[in-house]
């Protein structure tokens, strides 16, 4: 019953180096069911404070919950309405050790995609894609230079 929901790429590098790996790249297909239960098992309940990750989560089910029972839903309303006095530019990030849990598969440690594709990847302006992942960009940048 589940369905791919949301495409995520990863890359491997040398132990804690920014340099990639000879198997560099893959990509993960999250499910409907996957993602929402992640969004689930990150809140992190307290009763004095909502954090971003459980504000994320709520949302998450009143989405949920109005396509249940009404067919549609509005989230914008939902995000202004459910802002608990915070920023919502931020919504639902989580680190590698949260995600890692989920992704059980050999292809976390042995990508499919070689080093070498880094050109097909970012040639053509798709370099300007990519800057929000600072991490990556710092990782094209090393691995580039070992090549020079």
């Amino acid at each position: 019953m589940q369905k791919p929901l949301l495409m995520q790429p990863i890359w491997k590098t040398k132990g804690q180096s920014p340099i990639l790996t000879d198997d560099a790249f893959d990509i993960f297909v999250w499910s409907d069911f996957a993602l929402s239960r992640l969004f689930i098992e990150s809140a992190e309940p307290n009763p004095t404070t909502i954090s971003r990750l459980t504000r994320s989560t709520a949302r998450l089910a009143r989405i949920l919950y109005e396509i249940s029972t009404q067919r549609k839903t509005n989230i914008f309303q939902i995000y202004t309405e459910m802002a608990f006095e915070h920023q919502t530019d931020k919504e639902f990030a989580v680190n590698g050790g949260i995600t890692r849990n989920y992704m059980k598969s050999s292809r976390r440690w042995t990508p499919i995609m070689k080093q070498d594709c880094l050109k097909e990847i970012i040639l053509g302006g798709g370099e300007k894609l990519l800057s929000p992942e600072r991490r990556f960009d710092q990782t094209v940048y090393f691995t580039l230079g070992q090549h020079l």
